[in-house]
Formats: C-alpha cells, sequence, structure tokens
C-alpha cells in the first residue's frame, strides 16, 4: 500500500499512480471523505468505526471508506496466545492474545468479541491477562459476572495454562499458549 500526497491509499503493485487523484476523485467536496481512516484501539468505539464508515459514502459511491483500528501501545501487537471458541455461537473461531489485559466481551471495542451471545456482558465480562515479565497467562474475573475455569467457578484471579477452558455465558474458549516455558518476546 502506498499513501499519496492527498492522503488517498492505494495498491501501488496495481496502479502507478494514485487511482483517486487519476480519476478525478477530488472532485467531491470534501476530500477527507475518500481516505483511509486509522484510529487506535483504546479510544475507538463502535459507534465511532460506523460514523466514519457511513462518512464515506457519497451520491456516485455507495462504498465505506476504511477504517483501519490499530494498537497505540508499541509492543502490543506480538501475538502471546489464542483462545477458541469450542462451544457457542463462535464455535471454531480464533481470538489472538496480546500482552497485557485482553478484554472479552460482546462490544466490538473488546479484543474478543463475542457479539451474539447474550449472557455475556457488552463490556468487559472478564479478562485473559497475559504478563510478560514472569511469562504467565491469568484469568480475571470482572465483579458481579461468574466466569467458570475447567468447570469449575471464579471468583478471583487465577493462573491460567494451554488448554484449560474458560466458560462465560453459553460459550466455551480454551486457551492455547504460544508464550510459555522459554518462548516468550525479548523487548527492544
Amino acid at each position: 500500500m502506498k499513501k499519496c500526497d492527498k492522503g488517498h491509499f492505494y495498491d501501488d503493485n496495481r496502479y502507478m499512480k494514485c487511482p483517486f487523484c487519476e480519476t478525478g476523485a477530488n472532485r467531491y467536496s470534501d476530500e477527507r471523505d475518500l481516505v483511509t481512516v486509522s484510529l487506535p484501539v483504546n479510544n475507538v468505539t463502535v459507534e465511532e468505526v460506523a460514523r466514519l464508515k457511513s462518512a464515506g459514502k457519497t451520491s456516485t459511491s455507495e462504498e465505506p471508506r476504511t477504517v483501519g483500528i490499530f494498537s497505540s501501545m508499541k509492543g502490543n501487537d506480538f501475538v502471546t496466545g489464542w483462545l477458541v471458541c469450542i462451544k457457542g455461537e463462535e464455535y471454531g473461531r480464533d481470538f489472538r492474545l496480546h500482552h497485557g489485559f485482553n478484554r472479552i466481551g460482546r462490544s466490538a471495542a473488546m479484543d474478543v468479541c463475542i457479539p451474539n451471545d447474550n449472557e455475556i456482558t457488552r463490556d468487559v465480562h472478564c479478562q485473559v491477562v497475559y504478563e510478560d515479565k514472569t511469562n504467565v497467562f491469568y484469568l480475571v474475573p470482572t465483579k458481579g459476572f461468574i466466569i467458570y475455569l475447567n468447570g469449575q467457578p471464579i471468583f478471583d484471579s487465577v493462573q491460567i495454562r494451554t488448554g484449560d477452558k474458560i466458560e462465560i455465558g453459553k460459550t466455551i474458549l480454551q486457551l492455547i499458549t504460544f508464550c510459555e516455558g522459554d518462548r516468550r518476546w525479548e523487548r527492544n
């Protein structure tokens, strides 16, 4: 991907010059309607993403603009493990985990979003935390919500390992760790 002088993103393997500028796309009153927008994941809301996507529509195009969501914390994108849904609406889907807090809930703003299980709270039902100094994962319940670890109710933070099963609502997620033992990401 390449960015032209006017802020448009385009595939430079397919186009020698920006196709938006070349085709006269700059005839729109607000050129910003055609640009890709980037948002830090920590500050974005679902409503903001929807507003920005629909703002890109024009009378000649029903295509919404691209909204990229990125982590504002350097190093936060290194994969540390995965949660794999083994029961529930998201059956067979995997969720990538990163260092620090991985919030689980129904909202699209969550790190692990399970939108169709109405027994899971919208915002932060619980969290899986990867603590990089000790290279350990923890399951952290949120006050007022019951979660189960390997069939047992959990009310306080507890260390979790590969193969552990987390049950929230009608969903069961199994932890698969990448960072464990001697395998960890080195800080630069």
